[in-house]
């Protein structure tokens, strides 16, 4: 059986069931695992967790990465950004997984991931970042030792120890999301870490289908080429197609995901389309329960 292929969530997002279908659909033998909460334990497909029940560390990190940080209404969310990661050490240490595939919730799987391991099998973990800033992301993270996410929660805890005026001093920046973690943790040679940014001779992992100025583009989007039900995008230099296993649909990109669905078998459709009316008739009550009960019974709603 292939890696397990984690994906973690807070709330009961409109795109979740599409993340999660056509995970299913590329990857029918893995296994396939939300750690999520109360509000979007209904999936059918996917194996549940629920994240809280992995938090103890992650409450710690709470007293360190205080409002001071980021201080803003993004806080609560930048803060479980950094905190995922801890509940996700527990998480996998509880559960025994020596190896598995992080991917972000806004990202679809057009292929099976287990090569991919082989493939990276020299590298402890692989991340993707740009030249141009100091951060890097986890959407597609081939995890081949998990004590890589350990280093990760290290890294948090030690840069969050210190006031935020001395890391803007040290690092000339204010913002501290969890992407400028995983950057440090790239940036480690003894750590081992991949960058997948780059191309390679056979495929390469999407980025961000916003942002990505290496490939040809139609308006705001890079434009995708299909061949053999996986998508292509053509390079601006070379013209030359490229292949990746995903989509990374970044930003306010989620809103086309569901045009981007490439769903095999029935069985697949069937879960997708049951996903799709729970999370639609479940939501809005989950809502009203917010509102009466004057706190998050269901957070992300």
């Amino acid at each position: 059986m292939p890696p397990p292929i984690i994906l973690i969530h807070r709330g009961d997002s409109f795109y979740l069931a599409h993340t999660i279908a056509q995970a299913r659909s590329s990857n029918p033998e893995s296994r396939l695992i939300l750690l999520g909460d109360r509000s979007n334990s209904f999936y059918l497909g996917v194996e549940h967790h629920r994240y809280e029940d992995y938090f103890d560390e992650a409450r710690e990190f709470a007293k360190l990465f205080t409002y001071d940080f980021f201080p803003n209404y993004q806080y609560p969310w930048i803060l479980f950004c950094h905190q995922k990661y801890f509940a996700l050490r527990e998480f996998v240490l509880a559960q025994g997984i020596d190896r598995f595939l992080l991917i972000d919730s806004d990202v679809m799987i057009y292929e099976p991931v287990g090569p991919y391991f082989a493939f990276y099998r020299n590298y402890r973990m692989t991340l993707s970042a740009t030249t141009s800033g100091p951060t890097a992301q986890a959407a597609f993270a081939v995890v081949n030792d998990p004590a890589a996410i350990g280093e990760l929660c290290r890294i948090y805890n030690e840069l969050f120890r210190t006031s935020p005026e001395n890391l803007r001093t040290r690092f000339g920046t204010d913002c501290f999301t969890e992407m400028f973690g995983l950057a440090l943790l790239l940036q480690d040679p003894d750590q081992r870490i991949k960058n997948t940014f780059d191309p390679n001779e056979r495929f390469f992992i999407h980025h961000n289908l916003l942002d990505d100025t290496r490939f040809e583009k139609e308006g705001e989007f890079s434009v995708i080429f299909w061949q053999e039900h996986r998508p292509m995008f053509r390079e601006q230099n070379t013209s030359q197609l490229r292949r990746s296993p995903v989509i990374h649909f970044h930003g306010h990109a989620k809103t086309v995901m569901s045009r981007h669905l490439n769903l095999r078998g029935i069985s697949v459709r069937l879960t997708h389309a049951a996903n799709r009316m729970m999370s639609a008739l479940t939501k809005y009550p989950m809502r009203a329960t917010n509102r009466i009960m004057k706190r998050a019974v269901f957070p992300g709603i």
